[in-house]
C-alpha cells in the first residue's frame, strides 16, 4: 500500500490560462516518477473535463482518465481520478495530474521555526 501524507500548503494546476484545480488539503506520494500531488476531488474543477473511455494503470493504483479543454485548447489523459474505493481504497475520492500540459503550482506552508522572516 501507498504511503500517503498530508501536505501542509496550497497546491494549483493551470491548463492554458485556466485554474483547474486548487486545494490546501493535498496528500502526497513517493512514485518511481517522483512526488505526486493528490488533489480531492471537490477541488478539481470537473466542468473544464470530460471523461475518456480509457483507464490508467499507475504506480499508485487504477483509476479514470480524464481529458480537460479550456481557453479554446485541449489535452488528453491529463487526469487520474480514483473514484471509488475500487480503484485504489486509499486514494478514493482523489487525483492526480500526470501531464506535462498543465503547471502544478506548489506553495509549502511556512515553517515559523525554520524561516528566518519569522521571529520567536
Amino acid at each position: 500500500m501507498t504511503e500517503l501524507n498530508d501536505f501542509e500548503g496550497k497546491v494549483q494546476v493551470n491548463f492554458s490560462d485556466a485554474v483547474v484545480a486548487a486545494t490546501s488539503e493535498a496528500r502526497t506520494a513517493e512514485t518511481p516518477e517522483g512526488l505526486c500531488y493528490l488533489i480531492p476531488v471537490r477541488d478539481i474543477y470537473l466542468d473544464f473535463f470530460d471523461r475518456s473511455d480509457e483507464r490508467a494503470q499507475t504506480p499508485l493504483g487504477p483509476g479514470s482518465l480524464w481529458n480537460v479543454r479550456a481557453v479554446g485548447e485541449a489535452a488528453n489523459h491529463v487526469l487520474v481520478l480514483f473514484e471509488t474505493a475500487e480503484d485504489a481504497p486509499q486514494l478514493a475520492g482523489y487525483g492526480f495530474f500526470q501531464s506535462d500540459a498543465v503547471n502544478v503550482h506548489v506553495e509549502e506552508k511556512p515553517d515559523p521555526a525554520h524561516d528566518p522572516r519569522f521571529t520567536r
